[in-house]
């Protein structure tokens, strides 16, 4: 067999194509990429046109009225402070995340193989790769100050860097987190098996994801029919006793209660969910 220059140039130049059409790719529905084992689900279908929505709502306008101004940055503290409360596990916070997201940002509870339930965090960074790698590195900083101890593995052929946090005196249980980013998709968690479930199905290509759920699909079906074609900004789903239960963590009161709830039949509300609109028609939100 004989190689011309021509040919192997060309063989080339295809498969620099082909690899840069894998890079590119567009990243699926995050419903169909988190398993059929998460809990709960919140979705903001594009970043950009979700702010500029807000940016249009007369509350938004009124916080930007400097006689506003003190009471503004003062639930924005308090805001802040809740985000951090619930999600300072991930080492990220409402900074970080924004002007990050080009497409689809959403956050799930998933359940992992061994039954652990772990946050998850999706951001579609299409085009926008450079800041959220500038982002991930900034949250290792962070992370790495509070003496994490940071290792690389390979998970589904992604490469994910996972931080081990040692206890603290208000923190007792230590903390693992894990960052990733492939092609323009982001993603971060709180357990590495939670996290690999994702990974598992980061092509959008499975059948057991979240998308084939049958009370998700039911819930969503409604929401479609009572949109009447209106795309949401934002949706959200979930299974209570589930949600509840995770929220519960360790206190014996909490988890009680969600036993009790169970034992009077609550667990036969299998899934609930909405979507939410900013600036539509005579709606400054419209929350179905």
């Amino acid at each position: 067999m004989v190689f011309r220059p021509r040919s192997l140039l060309l063989a080339a130049a295809s498969l620099m194509l082909c690899q840069a059409s894998l890079a590119i790719a567009a990243v699926p529905p995050n419903d169909t990429i988190y398993p059929n084992s998460t809990k709960g689900f919140v979705s903001v279908g594009s970043a950009p046109k979700m702010g500029k929505a807000w940016e249009a709502t007369q509350l938004y306008q009124l916080f930007q009225d400097p006689v506003m101004k003190p009471f503004a940055d003062d639930l924005g503290k308090q805001l802040e402070g809740k985000w951090l409360s619930n999600h300072d596990k991930l080492g990220l916070s409402i900074d970080d995340l924004r002007g990050v997201a080009t497409g689809e940002l959403s956050g799930a509870l998933v359940s992992g193989a061994k039954g652990r339930t772990g946050q998850v965090l999706l951001a579609d960074v299409t085009g926008n790769e450079a800041k959220a790698k500038e982002v991930l590195a900034k949250a290792s900083e962070s992370l790495l100050k509070e003496k994490a101890k940071k290792s690389q593995n390979t998970i589904a052929g992604v490469s994910v860097s996972i931080f081990d946090i040692p206890p603290k005196e208000e923190r007792k249980d230590p903390r693992r987190v894990a960052h990733f980013i492939v092609g323009g998709l982001v993603g971060v968690g709180d357990d590495v098996e939670a996290l690999t479930e994702v990974l598992t199905r980061i092509d959008g290509r499975h059948n057991d994801t979240l998308a084939s759920v049958g009370p998700y699909q039911h819930v969503m079906k409604r929401l479609v029919g009572a949109a009447a074609g209106l795309a949401p900004d934002l949706r959200w789903y979930m299974f209570p006793l589930a949600v509840a239960e995770y929220r519960a963590g360790k206190d014996p009161k909490k988890l009680e209660n969600v036993k009790i709830m169970r034992n009077q039949g609550f667990g036969g509300i299998q899934g609930v969910g909405g979507y939410v609109n900013l600036s539509v028609g005579s709606y400054e939100a419209l929350h179905r």
